[in-house]
Order: C-alpha cells, then structure tokens, then sequence
C-alpha cells in the first residue's frame, strides 16, 4: 500500500480533496470526514468536498492543544533517559 505524501508544492490556489488532507495530516480519509463534523473548515462544489489549504493551516494553529497525557508521557520518557 502506497503512502501518498502531503501536499507541499502545490500552487496554494489549489483546492485539496479528501486524500490529499489526510496525507497533510497523516490520517485516513475516514478521519478527515471526522473532522469535518467537528468544524474542518471545506467547500462543497456540487457534489465535491474541497479544502482550501490556509484554512486547513489556520484550523490546525487555532486548534493546537496538547492533551496533558501527552505531556506526562513525554516527561516520562525524559526521566527515563536521564
């Protein structure tokens, strides 16, 4: 199975689609429907769902947060090294 790779030298006039935000993200495509749901910003065109990039960009710096699990897990594993 072949790993499509995230979108970084497309012209940013162009729209994504499904695949090419789950490669940005490196989820499936089921994951970025998902999303979606909860506030992914898209365009419909017809029967199309496209994303515009800066918005996927803006979306992603607007949602940053960093799960306090997450943090315990790397502080974990900081003490363990030292």
């Amino acid at each position: 199975m072949e790993t499509k790779q995230p979108p970084e030298n497309q012209n940013e006039s162009t729209l994504w689609t499904n695949e090419d935000v789950a490669a940005f993200f490196r989820c499936t495509v089921r994951h970025v429907q998902n999303l979606q749901k909860q506030g992914l910003p898209y365009v419909h065109l017809g029967r199309l769902v496209r994303f515009d990039p800066e918005e996927i960009r803006q979306f992603v710096r607007q949602n940053r947060n960093l799960k306090i699990h997450a943090v315990r897990r790397v502080h974990h594993c900081k003490r363990i090294a030292t």
